[in-house]
């Protein structure tokens, strides 16, 4: 009679866990974008909004001094957001406290539709992709453990 919780109690954990080191490598990205915008992992990038703001594959000159500026914040910012879902996911969601998991949600919410819609409207698709590969790393984990903390 005990099995089925314990199995529930490891699912949860690996789910959890799972979130863990997802915010660890969203940290690791942030810090990754904001000292290395202009390295060969964001070219395509780059390329990409290049193309969608002045028409050219690179950079114009007077971009290129105000890009890694931008950048450095950017990153910055998303460094702080995921030690604030890293958090998250060791402590309150371990717990299965609902606020956790709702702050989560709400979180995704808004940013997400938010970037993607802007990133749309000025023709970066490759952020909008970005975006929802983003999303996904929370939404798996956040689906599979909706019962843990809201039950049927």
């Amino acid at each position: 009679m005990k099995y089925p919780k314990l199995e529930s109690n490891r699912r949860f954990e690996f789910w959890q866990k799972w979130m863990v080191i997802y915010s660890v490598l969203g940290i690791i990205f942030g810090l990754v974008m904001a000292f290395g915008s202009t390295s060969v992992l964001f070219q395509s990038y780059n390329q990409s909004v290049s193309q969608a703001f002045w028409g050219e594959p690179d950079l114009p000159e007077a971009v290129s001094k105000y890009h890694p500026w931008i950048f450095a914040v950017l990153g910055s910012s998303i460094t702080g957001w995921f030690v604030c879902l890293l958090f998250l996911a060791l402590y309150p969601f371990k717990r299965k406290e609902r606020w956790a998991y709702i702050c989560f949600i709400i979180s995704m919410l808004a940013w997400a539709p938010l970037d993607s819609a802007f990133s749309i409207y000025f023709g970066i698709y490759t952020e909008v992709i970005f975006n929802f590969g983003a999303v996904l790393g929370y939404a798996i984990p956040l689906i599979a453990t909706y019962k843990d903390f809201f039950g049927k």
